[in-house]
């Protein structure tokens, strides 16, 4: 498993270029009704090809999520 960390930047696309012009891009929200708590929308190279990520309440290391047989977490980098 693999721990894929970005940072904290709630609501704005977070997008990783490879060279071979692939992509990966995150989108973190907070849950508007428990401050701290997030989820993640994640995208390789379309809309068509995406997953959604959740986090344990008030953490930031993201549940397992797996792409193409890979096993993944999100752990988001909280600037203070």
């Amino acid at each position: 498993m693999k721990i894929i960390k970005v940072n904290l930047v709630l609501d704005t696309p977070i997008r990783f270029k490879y060279s071979d012009g692939t992509y990966v891009e995150y989108i973190i929200t907070e849950n508007p009704f428990d401050s701290g708590s997030y989820g993640a929308h994640v995208s390789f190279g379309d809309a068509c090809n995406s997953v959604e990520v959740y986090f344990p309440r008030h953490s930031t290391l993201s549940h397992k999520y797996s792409v193409n047989g890979r096993v993944f977490k999100l752990r988001l980098n909280v600037e203070k």
